[in-house]
């Protein structure tokens, strides 16, 4: 999956467990990637801020825990965020600010603190 210069990669509506493979966010040309309904599990990479001409990010319906990385709120071209039906935790942030060209965001479903910015 490392390097191949893919654009587009989706994956959603499988069975596939376990962490999602580090080397996915090799493809820094990556602007849509779609894992959402299988079974991932674990903590999502710092390394998904490597992935900057992101536009499509659809998680949703996986098994995915944790404070989302820090590294997310570098993808200012996303215009699709969907998380939803994950056990994600931790504070909502100010950095939702960062995400300019956001048309569409769903968290509902997980674990989240705090005020919607």
């Amino acid at each position: 999956l490392g390097a191949l210069n893919l654009q587009n990669f989706q994956a959603h509506g499988n069975r596939l467990n376990g962490t999602i493979p580090q080397e996915l966010f090799d493809n820094v040309q990556l602007e849509f990637l779609r894992l959402d309904g299988n079974a991932f599990t674990g903590q999502l990479s710092p390394a998904l801020g490597d992935l900057a001409n992101l536009t499509d990010l659809r998680l949703q319906k996986n098994e995915l825990t944790g404070d989302l990385p820090f590294t997310i709120f570098g993808l200012i071209k996303l215009e699709n965020l969907l998380l939803n039906d994950n056990a994600f935790t931790g504070v909502i942030r100010d950095a939702f600010d960062f995400f300019t060209s956001l048309e569409f965001f769903d968290i509902r479903n997980n674990q989240f603190t705090g005020f919607l910015p």
